[in-house]
């Protein structure tokens, strides 16, 4: 998603969802989206990303806690 109502970990709480992941991206081409997710989701296991939030920025990622 691009919303940043989602790094509200109050409201979604990272726990009850699989994993959150908040494109941080500007601007938002597909190709750039596309090339940033499949960068994290090839250096983290599913079981890393599940129940955890990032921001995923073109560069890298931040684990929110």
């Amino acid at each position: 998603s691009n919303d940043v109502d989602f790094t509200d970990t109050l409201l979604y709480p990272p726990k009850m969802f699989f994993g959150i992941i908040i494109f941080r991206i500007h601007p938002p081409r597909l190709d750039k989206l596309i090339t940033s997710l499949t960068q994290l989701l090839t250096k983290l296991p599913s079981k890393t990303i599940k129940g955890k939030s990032f921001l995923l920025h073109e560069n890298g990622y931040i684990l929110i806690e």
